[in-house]
């Protein structure tokens, strides 16, 4: 999918990328993010991204919000990541 979203000219994927499993790129997210924080702040289960900081959360929506990256992907990548939305739309609840 990724690769599909760089032809198309959504996104740059990072060489190091280019060739890896959507599973191991989560993987290794989360691990560089989780270098800045001294407590878990979010982590995957099985088959879900679980946050422990909701104020960093939407921190990190908000820096990223201008991207319009919910635009970009298509719905059967987003929805099963947002569980909740509030009325306006923002991201209220990821994970479990």
């Amino acid at each position: 999918f990724l690769a599909d979203q760089e032809y198309k000219g959504v996104l740059r994927l990072a060489t190091t990328l280019k060739h890896k499993p959507a599973d191991q790129i989560l993987d290794e997210a989360l691990k560089y993010l989780q270098m800045f924080y001294s407590k878990k702040i979010v982590f995957a289960r099985e088959d879900r991204v679980h946050v422990q900081d909701m104020r960093l959360l939407f921190f990190y929506h908000n820096r990223l919000r201008g991207y319009h990256f919910e635009r970009s992907f298509p719905r059967q990548i987003i929805e099963p990541i947002l569980e909740t939305r509030t009325p306006t739309g923002e991201l209220s609840l990821v994970g479990g």
